[in-house]
């Protein structure tokens, strides 16, 4: 029972509590807890605390006689802000609290391991051992993870003497929470001889016998939290970036994904659990949707070698993920640890050497740079998808000196800058205090805006008339505070602002239009090489060039997502017709013959 922040330690507070414990009791009820966690206020008196758990135990667990000892979870019941001193709380349980009310602990963070040392430094406070509230496999944080890998992080040294008792936080998911309960269980049974890997081998013959192997298949890639507590993830498989593939490497992964694309159809077919199958029904839509775009990605970059421009473009646009996809993703992720970054890894690295194919220059995709642990998963993409309504969240609280930021392909004019931070003008997952740094070299750093106090969405623009510092890098810091929030960030936009996505040199971004766009063609341009995404049977989209008197000099009918027009003599502004998404315009600036 939570007694609520409004509490005033009154003989009617207690009272109602005794009423509360006595109506569960009568249901059957034999172990009781009071929480004392997440509040404010009256109610973090550990004083009174400690007077009202003690009359509790004389007056309600001794008088009954069949009752378990009281449990308690304190307001600091995580090192990450705990007060260790001797006037702390914890000490002050350790001196008066009865010695057989158990004392919850969640370790050194609210998610974490719990090791020996964690387990030492509160129990010589509070002079008991202590109640591990493990907050695994919960994932009210992350609703969007099925957790269903091993069961480690907690020390195999660990006795009764360091701990009376282990509980575990499930998932929403009750069935699936099975998967951990049972390493869990496996764990309390006899932590010495406890084995994380071989327990979770049996807890998925256990669950699913009928297609134990099929399930392995989906379990494995269904591990990693992507941040907070995270967790190993498919490490069977020998993943690589873009730089290092080989056709050899290549051959393994996709012998690895053609049983992650098969996995999700077996299970449906096999297993008798029906409560299980239909809590991991979504995310096994995703293992197969997964398989298969990372598998064409593979896929694609024999046609990337090839140096088709047009066949690879077509392959690049049929497999990238749209608004649908990405939601889905978003809503029942999996393979966060491994398969989506390799998947995205090797998209964005063969998009920007398209483009630099074709222009001789570096695109402008960002690449993100920062102190933070979680900033190459696809998350990090939130930062820069001009959707206001998704946010990066860091895989830790924020630190002194922490940063983060963007590099730049080449050395750039810097006109305007927009960080939004947090998940609305209210959110405290920000910097609260903070500076705006340039730099050419990431090493010797300008600031741009200093001493900014919650500033949430941060906003600077080029003075009229001043001189555009140039910057390779980009970032923002946080400056000396006591603040241990975490970090979210919603936008991290550079020189974006008055700049069509189809000519901002990034090859990832799309604009969608429906109605006619025009622009000018500079005076040496030979051919536009126009990059649409996919088209529907029977959708066109028309481009028109006019003189400059505003005569119709030629029209082409494009259906396909890559095309190269020629520009017409005497040009001076083309248009393009129809409902399309375009994701750059190309201008070749070979010399035309007049």
């Amino acid at each position: 029972m939570h007694p609520g922040a409004d509490i005033k330690w009154t003989d009617g507070d207690f009272n109602d509590i005794m009423a509360k414990f006595n109506q569960l009791y009568d249901l059957g009820c034999r172990s009781f807890a009071i929480f004392f966690d997440d509040i404010k206020g009256e109610g973090t008196n550990p004083q009174k605390q400690v007077a009202f758990l003690n009359r509790l135990t004389k007056e309600f667990v001794e008088a009954k006689g069949d009752v378990t000892p009281l449990a308690m979870c304190p307001t600091d019941f995580t090192r990450a802000w705990a007060d260790g001193s001797d006037n702390g709380p914890l000490s002050v349980y350790g001196r008066t609290l009865d010695p057989s009310v158990m004392v919850m602990w969640t370790g050194d963070a609210v998610c974490g391991d719990i090791g020996k040392e964690t387990l030492q430094w509160v129990g010589s406070r509070t002079k008991r051992p202590a109640l591990v509230w493990w907050n695994y496999p919960v994932t009210d944080y992350a609703r969007h993870i099925l957790m269903q890998g091993p069961v480690y992080g907690l020390d195999t040294g660990n006795t009764s003497s360091d701990l009376c008792g282990l509980l575990s936080n499930p998932m929403e998911n009750a069935i699936a929470s099975e998967v951990a309960f049972y390493g869990v269980a496996d764990y309390t049974w006899n932590p010495a001889a406890y084995n994380a890997i071989d327990s979770w081998e049996r807890s998925l013959a256990e669950l699913m016998p009928e297609c134990t192997e099929a399930y392995r298949d989906f379990a494995i890639n269904s591990c990693d939290t992507e941040f907070g507590y995270r967790r190993a993830e498919s490490w069977e498989s020998p993943t690589f970036p873009f730089s290092d593939y080989t056709p050899a490497k290549a051959k393994v992964l996709r012998g690895q994904l053609a049983r992650m694309k098969a996995a999700p159809g077996i299970i449906r077919e096999k297993c008798g659990n029906r409560m299980l199958l239909e809590e991991i029904a979504p995310w096994l839509d995703q293992l197969t949707a997964l398989a298969d775009r990372t598998d064409r990605a593979i896929e694609l970059m024999d046609t990337y070698a090839s140096g088709d421009g047009s066949a690879f473009w077509n392959g690049y646009v049929d497999n990238r993920m749209d608004s649908l996809q990405l939601a889905a993703y978003e809503a029942h992720k999996i393979g966060t640890f491994k398969w989506q970054p390799m998947y995205e890894d090797l998209m964005d690295k063969m998009v920007d050497g398209f483009y630099r194919s074709l222009t001789g220059e570096k695109s402008s995709i960002p690449e993100v740079i920062g102190t933070f642990g979680n900033l190459q998963t696809p998350s990090r993409k939130k930062m820069f998808d001009n959707d206001t309504t998704t946010v990066y969240f860091a895989d830790r609280v924020q630190q002194d000196g922490d940063y983060i930021g963007v590099e730049f392909g080449a050395p750039t004019e810097l006109h305007s800058i927009e960080i939004l931070q947090g998940r609305d003008s209210r959110d405290v997952v920000v910097f609260d205090e903070a500076a705006v740094d340039y730099s050419l070299d990431g090493k010797n750093w300008t600031a741009l805006m200093d001493s900014l106090s919650w500033v949430r969405d941060i906003r600077w623009n080029l003075p009229k008339g001043a001189q555009a510092p140039m910057a390779k890098f980009v970032r923002l810091r946080k400056l000396h505070s006591d603040n241990q929030q975490g970090v979210g960030i919603r936008e991290f936009a550079v020189n974006a602002t008055g700049i069509t996505p189809a000519f901002d040199r990034n090859p990832s971004t799309a604009e969608s239009f429906a109605g006619k766009m025009s622009f000018t063609p500079a005076e040496d341009v030979a051919t536009l090489c126009m990059l649409f995404g996919k088209f529907a049977p029977g959708q066109t989209v028309t481009v028109s060039q006019f003189d400059s008197g505003g005569s119709l000099l030629v029209t082409n009918v494009v259906n396909t997502p890559y095309s190269e027009i020629a520009v017409a003599p005497g040009a001076s502004s083309v248009a393009i017709e129809g409902d399309a998404e375009i994701f750059e315009i190309i201008p070749k600036t070979t010399l035309r013959v007049k």
